[in-house]
């Protein structure tokens, strides 16, 4: 039997589980917050009145084909605009806010994670902002559109950074980049009676960066589709001092994103491994404490450390099985795998001290750091073991 490495870790912010033996990008449940109307917070739409008519007519597909209702919703339409914005429309009317879900602090993360796929959430009719962006974005790929899934934090309407996360989207339509958040699109929590309102709202369809930084931080700096993205302690501070505070100097800034949509561009022509590995490494360039970042890589040397270790026990087995005596050859081979897992342990636990306290990740961190701790020992008594059987092996 292989070793398996620590089963679950608690997520952050609602109690969730996240299996630690595959690299998966991290859950962010979303209470809604109800937006104040701010005339200055609108862009100028162009008139999608007929698109979104016809997203609306579009019936639930039979079987929860996510093809087939993007093939019935963008079939006539001319533009990459049109296409995403009927796709907005279209699950803003009909995918509800599962309220239910986003609150319960005790739900079972693969449950939920389950619950969040495109195809579970046309059946339900329901999801939390992860399911409403996993759909988002399986409909885009469906209708030949490139889009990118962003994860980080929001601010509730008092202008406070909500402690959990949060996930949207990014899509790129008629060679231009835009920001959407089809979850706050759909509707809002009314915060007098803790009830869910659907109601349609075109402000969160291709949103200005400088209006969406407002109250939508991704961990990400490129996903800001600002060329001087700002640090997590700007985005903390209202709009009106961090606009005072930076404007004396925002010409002499050199930007850290010349070429934003070249870069995201290059970004979305990368597999889903090479992405989160990508976003990971810009990220701790731009903020090495960041709890997404560095829970993400530690998670991910902790699972290398799992395949050497699972490497040197399947020798070990097979040796066992052979009744064979083992040879320096092997055993040298045994310690390499061991040495490997250890440094990759050590990586982790170095990426895991980083992550403050009361950061969303600080929970996981915690449980995964005492695994990491755990493993490191048994790494240690199995590498005395093995040196002692080199010293008496022959060959």
């Amino acid at each position: 039997m292989k070793e398996s490495f620590s089963d679950r870790i608690r997520e952050s912010g609602c109690a969730f589980y996240q299996k630690i033996n595959t690299v998966k990008l991290p859950f962010h449940p979303l209470f809604i917050w109800a937006a104040l109307w701010s005339p200055c917070c609108v862009l100028a739409q162009a008139d999608f009145a007929k698109v979104d008519a016809h997203a609306r007519s579009v019936p639930f597909p039979e079987r929860q084909n996510v093809a087939q209702l993007t093939r019935d919703l963008v079939a006539d339409l001319k533009t990459e605009k049109e296409k995403a914005r009927a796709i907005y429309a279209w699950i803003a009317d009909h995918i509800h806010y599962d309220l239910k879900t986003g609150t319960d602090n005790h739900a079972d993360a693969e449950v939920v994670l389950e619950k969040q796929k495109p195809a579970a959430v046309l059946k339900s009719g329901k999801a939390i902002c992860e399911g409403y962006s996993n759909l988002f974005s399986a409909m885009c790929a469906a209708a030949g559109l490139t889009g990118i899934t962003a994860s980080g934090y929001s601010k509730n309407d008092d202008g406070k950074v909500r402690p959990d996360g949060h996930a949207w989207n990014l899509v790129r339509a008629d060679g231009v980049w835009g920001l959407i958040d089809v979850t706050w699109g759909a509707g809002a929590v009314d915060e007098k009676t803790g009830k869910y309102r659907q109601k349609f709202n075109e402000r969160y369809f291709f949103v200005s960066p400088e209006v969406f930084i407002a109250d939508h931080y991704p961990d990400d700096p490129l996903f800001q589709l600002l060329a001087n993205p700002i640090d997590f302690q700007e985005f903390k501070q209202s709009p009106e001092r961090r606009a005072a505070t930076s404007s004396s100097n925002a010409k002499e800034k050199t930007p850290l994103f010349p070429a934003l949509s070249d870069s995201l561009d290059q970004f979305a022509a990368l597999d889903s491994n090479a992405r989160t590995l990508n976003s990971c490494l810009r990220i701790l360039r731009f903020d090495p404490n960041n709890g997404t970042a560095n829970f993400e890589l530690a998670l991910r040397q902790y699972n290398q450390a799992a395949a050497f270790f699972n490497q040197f026990q399947s020798d070990m087995n097979a040796l066992v099985k052979s009744k064979k005596q083992p040879t320096r050859a092997m055993l040298q081979q045994c310690d390499t795998y061991l040495r490997n897992a250890e440094t990759a342990l050590e990586q982790a636990q170095q990426m895991l001290s980083r992550i403050r306290s009361g950061d969303k990740y600080y929970p996981s961190a915690t449980t995964l750091r005492k695994d990491v701790k755990a493993k490191l020992t048994f790494c240690s008594d199995a590498k005395k073991r093995n040196s002692e059987m080199m010293a008496k092996a022959k060959g």
